[in-house]
């Protein structure tokens, strides 16, 4: 939970770069209403998000920016739509249709069912730009998504993606497997 010092400190410094923002530091009013708005935030990814907006930022932040660089801080390892297609690429050639990979990242692992395996496999090299852009749109959907339902509080959405995770982990045991004898060919040899 932010502390209101913390809180405080933050404002006071964003006010000295944006004169917009000298209201909040000056009317307790406003600034009671961007606390409550903020106190679910820890201190360090207050700080962390106000850092960053002072470096970045030419223009005076919003509540709703503050909170997404403070998910940006929880989250330092999520991986962007271009390096979830480079794995999931890579490991087509590594595993091709026999032995489908399973992912601990949930937005990576929901990507790639949301195509489905067999789909990736039986691409063909003139396919493949279309596919990847495909993927693409839906990595960055689904992060949205997420990044969204964590930013907002947002309870009811935030338990529906876990239960999903939890599904999708449960899942992980019953993983499909293509057969024949070996002999066919798998449609990614030009991957």
């Amino acid at each position: 939970m932010l502390s209101m010092e913390v809180f405080s400190q933050g404002m006071l410094f964003l006010a000295t770069i944006y004169d917009k923002l000298e209201r909040i530091t000056t009317d307790s009013a406003i600034a009671k209403l961007w606390y409550n708005s903020l106190k679910d935030l820890d201190d360090e990814a207050f700080k962390y998000a106000v850092e960053t907006i002072a470096k970045t930022s030419k223009f005076a932040p919003s509540i709703a920016e503050i909170r997404e660089k403070a998910w940006e801080y929880r989250h330092p390892d999520t991986l962007t739509p271009e390096q979830a297609w480079e794995i999931l690429y890579n490991d087509l050639h590594k595993y091709g249709f026999y032995k489908q990979p399973t992912y601990d990242n949930p937005i990576l692992e929901r990507a790639k069912n949301a195509i489905s395996w067999e789909a990736l496999c039986n691409v063909t090299t003139d396919q493949v730009s279309i596919l990847r852009r495909q993927f693409i749109d839906i990595y960055k959907s689904l992060m949205e998504t997420q990044k969204y339902a964590e930013v907002t509080n947002n309870g009811p959405k935030l338990k529906s993606l876990e239960e999903l995770s939890k599904r999708l982990a449960q899942s992980k045991s019953f993983k499909q497997l293509g057969g024949g004898d070996g002999n066919e060919k798998r449609g990614d040899e030009n991957l």
